[in-house]
């Protein structure tokens, strides 16, 4: 059944097809000569155009409301089960519901923009129609068909080079998209280039991409409308200075990230340590490195920084030949040296995350006035629990001396000594510990030693009541 908008329609066409069959009629009676057939018409002639043309107006103004209802309905139907907002990773520029409401008005504008040509078309048409009014029909219609005019041929003059920017966008995307599936095998092992490290493949995809998109500009910007005008060669001389005058950092940053890069002085993951900053390497970008501490703190030095700095990494030896965590201790010269060794040896092999192989050893590092240096080295494949281990270290050190009865301290004395007393060990026969087992040569006595027990206990820290 026919609503009443296609009523209207139809019969508004019907009288204006009889109209203009009847304006051609007294037109084809009419004096062909004058100027302007339209002006010069007899009266009756005038009201049929007049008509026809208010028709047309009818008919347009209807078409135009149909046409955009129809375009409204499927601006909802495809927003319907979308519901997609525009998005950078987790913030949300700009909503779905703004999104459509966007369309909507740009549908909306666009139909009023339409309305308004044809009223304006039909006014000076009518206008045309009474000799006095002829100079503002034309200057009605030079107004409106005048800027479409221009619109119109600046686009079709433009289409070349627009045609030229889709292209090289369309193989911009697509060649990045081949160079990162180009990168990624050679991640994944797929491809193996000789001397290039798997680890190299994602900042160097990163590096290719910078490059690309930084020229990509240049090779666009000659193409687009104005580049030629004066307004846009001071613009771009503006945005030229301010990135020579400010990019003197980052540009150093970015080249410092990438020496690191193929250096690679540190992997994600590492413990290392930048100038007095230690912890564990979080993010390593072409302009920053970020660190994150034992104290849970996260560092960000600039990569220029951290080129000009010593970086001490424990992690790689860590991993195959193991990290050698060491501390000291300064012990009297009445405690026999032997004793020392293996209290601190004992109490290394206790530690978690010490391992046997290579076995501890003992460095005596100094023979100073009143006491002896001595610093335990011990090796870890832990270089991520460095601190936790070094003080379990120093706990286990007190347990063994303490139940060795070996005072850990750096004694001065003031005192009036007897001469003939020397300050050294008593001597004794030789007992070894398990870690120090060694066969003695049969022909060399055993060095002198002190008499210590075979399983040294852990001291019980509990207190008594």
């Amino acid at each position: 059944m026919l609503n009443r908008r296609r009523i209207v329609f139809f019969l508004t066409l019907v009288l204006v097809l009889i109209l203009a069959a009847l304006e051609a009629l007294l037109t084809s009676k009419s004096d062909p000569t004058a100027a302007d057939p339209i002006t010069h018409d007899p009266t009756e002639t005038k009201i049929l155009f007049g008509g026809i043309a208010t028709g047309a107006l009818v008919l347009a103004w209807i078409a135009v409301g149909s046409i955009f209802r129809r375009l409204n309905g499927a601006i909802d139907r495809w927003h319907a089960p979308i519901h997609q907002a525009l998005k950078i990773q987790r913030l949300e520029v700009v909503s779905a519901q703004q999104i459509r409401d966007a369309m909507l008005s740009a549908a909306r504008l666009a139909r009023s923009g339409i309305l308004l040509v044809t009223l304006s078309i039909y006014i000076s048409r009518i206008l045309s129609l009474f000799p006095e009014a002829g100079p503002v029909a034309n200057e009605l219609r030079l107004m409106v068909i005048n800027p479409l005019n221009m619109i119109g041929q600046a686009v079709i003059d433009y289409l070349p080079n627009l045609i030229q920017i889709i292209i090289i966008l369309l193989i911009t995307r697509y060649a990045l998209k081949l160079i990162h599936l180009f990168f990624h095998a050679i991640d994944a092992g797929i491809i193996v280039i000789p001397d290039f490290y798997p680890d190299w493949s994602e900042p160097t995809y990163k590096i290719v991409r910078l490059v690309v998109l930084v020229f990509i500009p240049f090779a666009i910007l000659p193409l687009l409308p104005g580049a030629n005008s004066q307004f846009f060669e001071e613009i771009s001389f503006f945005i030229g200075l301010l990135v020579s005058l400010g990019s003197t950092s980052a540009i150093k940053n970015m080249t410092a990230g990438m020496v690191l890069t193929y250096t690679r002085s540190f992997q994600i993951g590492d413990r290392i340590r930048i100038g007095e900053s230690v912890g564990d390497v979080l993010d390593k970008s072409l302009f920053v490195t970020r660190l994150n501490t034992i104290k849970n703190e996260q560092i960000t030095i600039p990569n220029g920084t951290v080129l000009d700095s010593n970086i001490v990494n424990y992690s790689t030896q860590a991993r195959t030949q193991g990290l050698i965590l060491h501390t000291s201790v300064t012990i009297g010269y009445d405690v026999d040296w032997r004793q020392v060794h293996d209290l601190l040896i004992a109490a290394a092999l206790r530690t978690t995350h010490i391992i046997e192989t290579p076995q501890p050893f003992v460095l005596q590092t100094s023979l100073d006035d009143y006491y002896v240096a001595y610093e335990i080295n011990a090796y870890t494949s832990r270089a991520d629990l460095m601190a936790g281990t070094l003080s379990e270290l120093h706990q286990n050190i007190q347990d063994s001396f303490h139940t060795a009865g070996v005072e850990i301290m750096s004694p001065a004395y003031t005192a009036l000594r007897n001469g003939s007393d020397a300050a050294i060990p008593a001597q004794e026969p030789p007992v070894t510990l398990p870690h120090r087992a060694s066969p003695a040569s049969p022909e060399e006595p055993p060095p002198p030693h002190y008499r210590a027990p075979l399983n040294i206990p852990v001291y019980d820290s509990t207190p008594h009541r």
